[in-house]
Order: C-alpha cells, then structure tokens, then sequence
C-alpha cells in the first residue's frame, strides 16, 4: 500500500551523488522526521547526498524509515508527518486525526473519539 499523494519531491531532483547506510549510532542523532532521539546502540538510516550543488545529511530511525519505504512512492526527506497527514488525515507520532466533517478539519486527540469543535463522533 502506498500513500497516493503527489508532491514536489527530491525524487523529482534526485541527488548528484548519494550513499546510504545503515549504522548503529555512537552518539545521540535526532531522526528527520519524528524528531525522535536516536540512541547510542541503535541502528538507523543514514543519507548523504549532493542535491543542487549542497551535500546533506539525513538521518532517519528505523520506524520512520520502514514506514517511508512501505507506503510513501515520493517523499522529500524530514516532511514524512506532513506528506502522510495530508494523505492519510493521520499523524503517526501524535495519533492526532483530521475531523471527517468537511468543513470543520479540526484536529482530533489520540484518546478522543468526538470532535473538540463541531462534536461529530469519529468513525
């Protein structure tokens, strides 16, 4: 399954030259798209690219990057959250949803099943 979103992606302007790995961590990172820690002992993806003529870095967890791989075709590194919030209306670190009314869009905790602003029970 893949998210079915478009969007302006590096995959769209892919690197001049990139490696990835996939080390265990000496020190704390911070992943680039929970913002998570990563811990020393941990392993995580690493990704060194030259984009437009600027090298980067991108350092992911784990998780965050088995579920970029499994359901995102195109992405731009550290906007995983908001590519899968705006396809899916769901935030995979907070839980948070999106209200199903049409013209409320509010933002519904994990624990809640009723919209704090129009009421309308989520299904």
């Amino acid at each position: 399954m893949y998210c079915e979103c478009s969007c302006d992606a590096d995959i769209d302007y892919p690197p001049t030259v990139y490696t990835i790995t996939r080390p265990k961590a000496r020190i704390e990172h911070c992943c680039c798209e929970c913002d998570e820690l990563i811990q020393p002992g941990q392993h995580y993806e690493n990704v060194k690219g030259l984009w437009d003529g600027q090298w980067r870095v991108y350092k992911t967890c784990l998780p965050c990057a088995g579920i970029r791989d499994d359901y995102c075709c195109s992405y731009n590194y550290g906007e995983l959250r908001e590519v899968l919030f705006d396809c899916l209306d769901f935030d995979y670190v907070t839980g948070e949803t999106r209200c199903c009314v049409w013209k409320c869009q509010s933002l519904i905790p994990l624990d809640t099943e009723i919209c704090p602003d129009c009421g309308q029970i989520e299904r």
